[in-house]
């Protein structure tokens, strides 16, 4: 059954389509509509650019969203800070993705993952089904036990619904150590670890997507 409070406030241009703009601010308390999860906390939404036929997704458009969650519940989920996404197309051959957080947190209890001064971008190119993705900041979680700072060095890149067969990205620790992540293959993965931080190459280690996170909890 709906339980709960659910409010909606903000300044929009029209109540029959979405603008450049429009703010809204959702609040939530001990809100049950009726799916069987709680939710409660405040959500604030603003649309920071819309062009073109976004609602169509016919090119040339572009939208962005930026969202700031404060102590939003869903359950046992938590989501904290502000998260912008946006997307954008020049011509039908390729969609660009990019998301940003100054600070943004989410978890379920049990394991709390956090985004710090985090920024990612992806582009997806029809004409030959591929894509590329980056990404740059500071990824901390409870599981992991600590942070981790990424910097690319070059764009991954691969065919769409595969993992990457090219880029690389350095990963810094929170002790000073270094590991510049390569790309081999769709299936390989080559670490160069710098395990002081010294700028010299100390080990080189093969291993595959699937070890890769144990392989660097125990090296980070």
């Amino acid at each position: 059954s709906v339980s709960g409070t659910f409010t909606v406030s903000g300044d929009v241009a029209s109540q029959a389509s979405i603008s450049g703009g429009d703010t809204l601010a959702l609040r939530y308390t001990s809100c049950n509509l009726g799916a069987g999860v709680t939710l409660n906390g405040l959500v604030e939404v603003s649309v920071t650019q819309l062009t073109g036929a976004f609602e169509n997704l016919t090119p040339p458009y572009s939208f962005g969203l930026a969202t700031d969650w404060t102590d939003f519940t869903a359950g046992d989920d938590v989501l904290n800070g502000d998260l912008t996404i946006e997307l954008s197309a020049t011509d039908s051959t390729a969609i660009t993705t990019s998301i940003r957080a100054t600070a943004f947190a989410v978890g379920d209890g049990d394991d709390v993952e956090t985004l710090s001064g985090f920024s990612a971008t992806s582009r997806v190119i029809s004409t030959n089904n591929s894509f590329e993705y980056s990404a740059s900041g500071t990824v901390s979680s409870t599981e992991l036990g600590g942070s981790v700072e990424l910097m690319a060095a070059s764009d991954f890149s691969g065919t769409v619904g595969q993992l990457p067969n090219s880029g690389a990205v350095d990963i810094l620790g929170a002790s000073g150590s270094n590991i510049r992540l390569t790309v081999i293959s769709s299936q390989l993965v080559q670490l160069d670890i710098d395990s002081d931080g010294d700028g010299t190459i100390d080990d080189t280690q093969m291993t595959n997507w699937q070890e890769l996170e144990v392989d660097l909890v125990s090296l980070l």
